[in-house]
């Protein structure tokens, strides 16, 4: 049977959320090409691979060593290049933050195959995989690979994370770590990862099921405050548009959009955002959109559920003050 391939990601020997939005975009796929989706799990305990049957895996390619605890990326490459050399998957899915970015380069250099990098997108026609990346100007390339396996790092928040299925059987198929002692030396020799140091920061934007998103709009020192104390009431993450990041009101690691973050949160609140192409290619995932723009002519209102046309100045005073009340 043919097979589609995800990589899990874990970090401190807990499945990383992305690994499971992968398992959400490799069964889609994989249903479409009627193959099996198997996943690749290089890890230091092994107690993990249980969670990623149960989220759709119909087959768990299982490496356990100590050295797995840490990404190394020369012996992650190996293993894992190894691996789809051996099994010949159709394609082969990561994801695209520093661990998948970095090791999904390394193993298509190895295996002499394409990569389709930054990929909001996928889809499958006669020829197999189209992949759909961000471009300039709002543009969107569409890339098909020529070679096998076809593979894709795929932006975080692009799907939905794969809902887990009680009772869901698959099949463990253990990595043989022996051959792989001779490169664990060498490898060591020259460098080891010692540990990894957290950022501390509020929760990733990806991750939160309220958004507030600032937009030129917005970016007023009172309106933006304003902006705050609704999140803060709310509970909300907050990030903005591509001119509230050149304005110097959210820092460049909060944008959202096409060349920014990929989010799809329950509620997403749009403050003075117009609603551009590269923004909204950032938020079509979310539940639910409520925008707030004082441009009743605003692109935004062509893709909230509900808008408001009103000054942020006036509208938000207002907003707050029914929260508290309700």
């Amino acid at each position: 049977m043919r097979e589609v391939w995800t990589f899990a990601e874990e970090r401190e020997g807990v499945i990383r959320e992305t690994s499971l939005e992968l398992l959400s975009c490799g069964r889609e796929i994989a249903e479409k090409l009627n193959c099996d989706l198997a996943t690749v799990l290089l890890t230091g305990n092994g107690k993990e691979y249980e969670k990623l049957i149960s989220r759709g895996s119909d087959k768990v390619y299982l490496a356990e060593d100590s050295c797995l605890k840490l990404y190394q990326s020369d012996i992650y490459a190996d293993i894992v290049a190894n691996l789809a050399v051996r099994y010949k998957p159709e394609v082969f899915l990561f994801s695209h933050m520093g661990v998948g970015a970095d090791l999904a380069a390394s193993v298509a250099a190895r295996l002499k195959t394409g990569l389709s990098s930054h990929v909001f997108k996928l889809d499958v026609d006669k020829k197999g995989l189209r992949c759909y990346v961000p471009g300039f100007g709002g543009n969107v390339f569409v890339i098909r690979s020529q070679t096998k396996p076809q593979m894709a790092t795929i932006m975080r928040g692009s799907y939905k994370k794969a809902k887990k299925i009680d009772g869901r059987e698959g099949e463990i198929i253990p990595v043989e770590f022996g051959a792989y002692k001779v490169v664990k030396s060498r490898i060591f020799e020259r460098s080891e990862t010692l540990k990894v140091v957290k950022e501390k920061e509020s929760e990733p934007l990806e991750s939160s099921d309220v958004v507030v998103g600032v937009g030129l709009g917005a970016c007023e020192e009172e309106i933006f405050k304003l902006a705050e104390e609704l999140a803060t009431l709310l509970g909300a993450s907050m990030g903005g548009s591509r001119p509230a990041v050149d304005e110097g009101f959210i820092e460049e690691r909060f944008l959202i959009g096409q060349s920014g973050k990929i989010i799809s949160p329950k509620i997403h609140i749009a403050l003075g955002i117009s609603g551009s192409t590269q923004y909204m290619m950032g938020v079509q995932n979310s539940e639910f959109i409520l925008a707030i723009n004082k441009d009743r002519d605003a692109q935004i209102f062509k893709f909230c559920d509900i808008g408001i046309v009103g000054d942020l100045i006036d509208v938000l005073p207002r907003l707050i003050d029914e929260i508290c009340e309700g």
